[in-house]
């Protein structure tokens, strides 16, 4: 499957995603160590909602739920594997325009709900200067042995 998705103005676009809660491993990026706080920022608490904001205002990013926040650069594509206990994997290869920052940070499938295991998610950002267009592709594949994906570019 391929996935093309487009972003017009602004000037921070992130793409979201997150797999499911299997094995998840990383090629092609260096990750940094993890930073204090959420993807919100290095003050933000888990969970932490402004002052008469509701969790699900429309004008609430969400970010205060993701921790455990990893940032690296890519300018060539990033592979991510997930292997599930039964042996398949799911590949996403991430293929950037231009250089682009990656973040992996960890949260759960319903921030109110911590009593379930933490699952990866990836981010992909650009920061554009002047209001601008981003462009995220993204190749994804299944299967038990090697990849049906041979190349991405």
């Amino acid at each position: 499957m391929v996935d093309l998705f487009r972003v017009r103005g602004g000037n921070r676009h992130d793409w979201l995603f997150h797999g499911p809660s299997g094995e998840l491993t990383l090629d092609g990026t260096v990750l940094s160590d993890p930073a204090k706080g959420t993807l919100a920022g290095p003050g933000v608490e888990f969970g932490a909602v402004k002052e008469g904001m509701r969790p699900y205002d429309v004008l609430n990013s969400g970010y205060q739920y993701l921790f455990d926040v990893k940032t690296g650069r890519a300018d060539t594509p990033v592979s991510a594997v997930w292997t599930m206990p039964d042996g398949l994997r799911f590949r996403a290869v991430f293929v950037p325009e231009g250089e682009e920052t990656f973040i992996r940070a960890s949260g759960y499938p319903r921030p109110a709900t911590k009593s379930l295991p933490a699952i990866p998610f990836l981010v992909r950002r650009h920061d554009r200067s002047q209001s601008g267009e981003s462009r995220f592709a993204t190749v994804m594949s299944t299967g038990r042995d090697t990849s049906v994906i041979t190349s991405v570019r």
